[in-house]
């Protein structure tokens, strides 16, 4: 299993791209290649004052559904989940139609 289809707890570490799953949605979080520090090797910037986008999907279409972006992994990654938890629940109430 590669680094990107991990679905990471709230306590993980930086990753310089990790993907979250729920339902059949999911999300990619990625360093702005501009802002990050492994592109910058003499940079005293931290993984978690970088630059990190974010992109929304559902599983099997190239639809961006929504996408935005932090400064900071964990607030990306907050900002994912927050979408992907709320696409999933309209995605859950529809279904049960």
């Amino acid at each position: 299993m590669s680094h990107r289809d991990r679905t990471l707890p709230a306590t993980a570490p930086f990753a310089a791209s990790t993907r979250l799953r729920l339902g059949e949605f999911f999300a990619d979080i990625f360093a702005d290649a501009r802002s990050s520090s492994s592109s910058q090797p003499d940079s005293t910037t931290h993984a978690e004052e970088e630059l990190f986008h974010w992109v929304i999907q559902r599983e099997g279409s190239a639809e961006i559904i929504q996408a935005g972006q932090d400064r900071g992994f964990k607030e990306a990654r907050e900002a994912a989940l927050a979408c992907l938890t709320r696409l999933a629940g309209r995605d859950q109430r529809a279904s049960n139609l």
